[in-house]
């Protein structure tokens, strides 16, 4: 809940435009549950984001549908 909060700040800060904070926090709510907040950050996010990275954020947008958090692999 702690990064959710963070992110949460995170974008009021910067305006709520940035996409790669709207992608932080739909990955900070989706780790805690909150599956409608996800997907509402991650529409932000797809809204804002450059088209070279849209594919990419429509995946973990894929994943929040079906109520599973985006997790970076461990290497």
């Amino acid at each position: 809940q702690e990064a959710q909060k963070l992110a949460m700040r995170a974008v009021e800060l910067d305006g709520g435009e940035d996409w790669d904070t709207l992608d932080t926090l739909a990955a900070a709510c989706a780790e805690n549950g909150n599956w409608p907040g996800a997907i509402r950050c991650q529409t932000d996010a797809l809204k804002f984001a450059p088209p070279e990275v849209r594919q990419e954020l429509q995946e973990r947008m894929d994943l929040y549908k079906a109520r599973k958090p985006y997790r970076l692999p461990i290497p």
